[in-house]
Parts: structure tokens; C-alpha cells; sequence
């Protein structure tokens, strides 16, 4: 029970509606469309409580000491109210399954209403982008593969004055961006789906059927759109959208950094009456509170250590790009036909007439994505080193602006890209006398003031991290595995 209703009921169990009120209903239906059992229940409890109901299409009046016949009355009444509301569902789900059936077939429209980018065009019967507004989801998608998150790229669209799409909206917001980067619509797709209203749950909705291809023009391709989904599921992993980011993106250890002495994080300073030199410092000595550490670690030499990493990711990205953009779709739709056969085992369960021929299609289907995701995959690894020149190219080009070297760049863009690559590499960053440490799940590396790096497998730490337990663990480095 919802609404109105639900807040009426709960006013009578407080004892806030005196006895002796009426409740004015136009008729049964208008109480419950549940089956005559719960609907008389519905009743009883409400005159049981001293309240007398009164239907207004009949003017008839039900209390505490209504009779029998009053009761069967009421019976008969919800009952012939039930079965026209259940007969009137009925045509209204058979009528949207004959509508949904020749979307299929011919392509017909639904529904004039669309996602808010497009506008149906009366004379086509189909929809039609809105130019500006595609262009704006566009950008959206764009920036989130780069390393943006919802907030950022809202706080972006709020900055430049860009109308938003919610009539009488007071700017973007980071829901509505959101809502945006989830939908399938901007790949042109349509789901058709059924309402679910199951007795003491919310009103959901789930699929019905296959997705309507090429029902909405299409706005974005579906590397772009999947590519999206997986940056917004390793944000989330990652904890992405905390702390401030600036004009400039300036912490390049967002979501990373910790204190050598207390594990704590750390937060980006700048000295007395300079805002060019930034440092790095813990937060919780900052606010005096269970750490005396008051080195300030200067981010230049931070970044500085970082960059062979960041330069190495992002080679790799640029080399592999077209092919991975190509696995994502692929393993996307992979993952999309599991979940459609999960559907189909359980109608198979329920002996729904048909359902064995569309699994076995769907295994069918199913091989022959798993075999192209395969072949992509030793596509990567071959092409990958055929495409170094240009890698090498567009990273010194990349890492120019990451270092504000481009001042014509867009430096947050790049910036956000290098945090987001940094969080993917690295569970943290810790600083510590003449270089940094940074872990990678079961292993950690200490990288000094010659840039010589080191591979060492975790220690069993139980708490917090400090440097100096990793640097107790590691000892004197005398070899190094890995040089740059």
C-alpha cells in the first residue's frame, strides 16, 4: 500500500483521525484493486476502527455495526469492481503487446515520447535528433572516457551556461547525467518492459523481450556507450567522486594518497602566499588528530615519479584502443545474452511454449560471440606493437598537458584521464624520504630519487599501512628488477 492511502492508515493506528469521521470514497476500486479478500479486510479494519466509509456512487454507508447483508453487499461490490479493473488490464496489456509486436516487425513508435535529446516528427512518424542536445550527450560520453565523473561533468555544463534539457531545471545535475550515461537510448535502442507490482514490494519494471534496434536515431556507437558503463562500474569500485578537484584537476592523487606515518589520506597544499608551489600533506595532522607527521611532500617530485607509469598506461591505451573498443562491445553483448538466457531457463522452468528453441538459438549465439571475443584478444596482443610510433607520439603530446605544458589544452580533461589511470594501476601512493611507495594488490614498489623502481611482494600487515613497516619489510635494494 502507497500513498494517500498508506499515510491514512497509519494516521488511524496513531489515533490521529477521531471516531466518528467519515472517509469519502467514490467507489471499491478506488480503495483496492486487490482481490475481494484484502479489499473486505481493507474495509473492516477501517470501520473496525470507528471510521464510517461512504462510496459516493452509491451513497452507501459502511461502520462498525454494519449487518451481514451490508457485508455481502460489499463483497459483491468489490468483486464486480475487481473483475472490470482486471478485464480492463487485460486489453490495455494485450493492446501495448500488439503496439510492442509491430514495433518489431515494422518499426511503428510506441509512444511519441522520447529521450529528451530527440523530437517526433509527425510527418516521419519516427524520432529526430535535437542537433545541440545530441552534441551535448555526446560530450557527455566523451568526457566520462576520459576520466570525468558525474559531478565533474556537471559542475562543467553548469559553468559554460549550458541549457539543460529538464524544462524549469536549475542547471544539471549529477542524476541526470548519470541517467544519460545508462541509457541504451542514446545507441538508438528501445527496451520494452513489463510492470511488476508484487503485494509488499515497489512497483518495478522488468524486460520484455528483445531491444528494439534503430527505434531512436542513434547518437553515440556502442564502443563509446559500453566503454562508458565500464569507466562508470571502475569509478565505482574505486570509490570514484570524492574530494575537491579544482579548475585544474590539481590532486593528482585523488582517491590514493597516504600518510607515511599514520595511513591516513592525504590532501593537496599550497606554501604561504604561493599557489604555484603545491605539496602534499596528511589530512589528520592538518586537523591535529592522531598524527605529528608535518612533512610536506612537494607534488612536482610526486608527479615526477609517476610519470613512466602514466606514460606506459597510456601508450598501452592508444596502441590497443581500436581492438579494445571492438572487446568491449563484444564481451557487453556476451554478457547481454547470458542474462537473456537466465530469462529463458526460468520460463523453460514454467513450460512457456517456444522458450527451448530460443535457448538453444541463444547458445548458438552465445559460441559465436565467445569465439570473436577470443580472436580479439590475440588481435590486441599482435597489433599492439605495430602502432608504437604514433603511441609514443600522442603520449609525450598527452603528458605535455598532464604536466601544464599546454596551456591551450584542456588540462582538467587530462588531468582527471592521468587520476583515473593512477587509481586503475594503483590501490595507493605513499610518499615517504627520497621517493614513493605504491601498492598493487599483493605486491608494492619503491621508487627513489634515481627513478629506479622495485617489485616486492606485500607484507603481511594487519591495520594500517605505514612507510615505515614497507620500509622496514623491504630493507636495503641493492638490485632492481625494473629500471626507467
Amino acid at each position: 500500500m502507497r500513498g494517500a492511502l498508506a499515510s491514512f492508515l497509519k494516521r488511524i493506528e496513531q489515533g490521529d483521525i477521531p471516531t466518528g469521521s467519515y472517509f469519502l470514497i467514490e467507489s471499491f476500486d478506488r480503495l483496492s484493486r486487490e482481490t475481494e479478500m484484502v479489499a473486505v479486510n481493507l474495509l473492516t479494519s477501517i470501520t473496525l476502527a470507528g471510521i464510517k466509509v461512504v462510496t459516493l456512487v452509491d451513497g452507501h454507508e459502511y461502520h462498525a455495526g454494519s449487518d451481514a447483508m451490508d457485508i455481502m453487499r460489499a463483497v459483491i461490490v468489490m468483486s464486480r469492481a475487481h473483475n472490470e479493473n482486471k478485464a480492463r488490464a487485460e486489453k490495455l496489456r494485450a493492446a501495448w503487446a500488439d503496439k510492442k509486436r509491430r514495433a518489431r516487425e515494422t518499426g511503428e513508435v510506441l509512444s511519441r515520447r522520447g529521450p529528451a535529446w530527440t523530437k517526433f516528427d509527425e510527418r516521419s512518424k519516427k524520432f529526430v535528433l535535437i542537433a545541440d542536445r545530441a552534441k551535448i550527450v555526446g560530450r557527455i560520453f566523451d568526457e566520462c572516457n576520459q576520466g570525468l565523473g558525474i559531478t565533474a561533468i556537471s559542475s562543467r555544463l553548469n559553468a559554460e551556461k549550458v541549457p539543460p534539457f529538464v524544462k524549469g531545471s536549475d542547471g544539471w545535475h549529477q542524476g541526470y547525467v548519470l541517467t544519460i550515461l545508462r541509457s541504451p537510448s542514446v545507441c538508438g535502442y528501445y527496451q520494452p518492459t513489463l510492470t511488476t507490482n508484487n503485494p509488499g514490494q515497489r512497483m518495478g519494471r522488468e524486460a520484455d523481450g528483445d531491444i528494439i534496434e534503430n527505434y531512436y536515431p542513434r547518437v553515440i556507437d556502442d564502443a563509446t556507450f559500453y566503454t562508458a558503463q565500464d569507466m562508470l562500474a571502475r569509478r565505482n569500485k574505486r570509490g570514484g567522486g570524492k574530494g575537491r578537484r579544482g579548475k585544474t584537476f590539481a590532486n593528482l592523487l585523488l582517491g590514493l594518497g597516504l600518510c607515511e606515518q599514520c595511513g591516513g589520506t592525504l590532501i593537496l597544499g599550497s606554501r604561504a602566499n604561493s599557489t604555484a608551489v603545491r605539496h602534499f600533506r596528511c589530512y589528520q595532522q592538518s586537523r591535529k588528530h592522531n598524527c605529528d607527521n608535518t612533512t610536506r611532500y612537494l607534488a612536482t617530485d610526486v608527479e615526477e615519479r609517476l610519470m613512466f607509469f602514466l606514460m606506459r598506461a597510456r601508450m598501452n591505451e592508444d596502441r590497443s584502443a581500436p581492438d579494445t573498443a571492438a572487446l568491449v562491445v563484444k564481451l557487453a553483448q556476451i554478457d547481454d545474452v547470458k542474462r537473456r538466457m537466465e530469462t529463458l531457463l526460468d520460463q523453460l522452468e514454467e513450460r512457456v511454449p517456444g522458450v527451448a528453441e530460443r535457448l538453444a538459438s541463444r547458445r548458438d549465439e552465445l559460441t559465436i560471440l565467445e569465439q570473436e571475443a577470443a580472436e580479439l584478444r590475440m588481435g590486441i596482443e599482435r597489433r599492439t606493437k605495430t602502432r608504437g610510433d604514433e603511441a609514443i607520439r600522442n603520449t609525450i603530446d598527452w603528458l605535455s598537458v598532464v604536466e601544464g605544458e599546454a596551456p591551450d589544452a584542456d588540462v582538467y580533461l587530462a588531468r582527471a584521464k592521468a587520476n583515473a589511470m593512477l587509481n586503475d594501476l594503483f590501490d595507493f601512493i605513499m610518499p615517504a624520504d627520497g621517493g614513493i611507495y605504491v601498492g598493487m594488490g599483493d605486491r608494492f614498489r619503491w621508487i627513489g630519487e634515481d627513478m629506479m623502481t622495485f617489485d616486492i611482494p606485500m607484507p603481511n600487515i594487519e591495520g594500517t599501512i605505514t612507510g615505515k613497516e614497507l620500509g622496514d619489510y623491504r630493507g636495503p635494494l641493492e638490485f632492481a628488477d625494473e629500471t626507467h
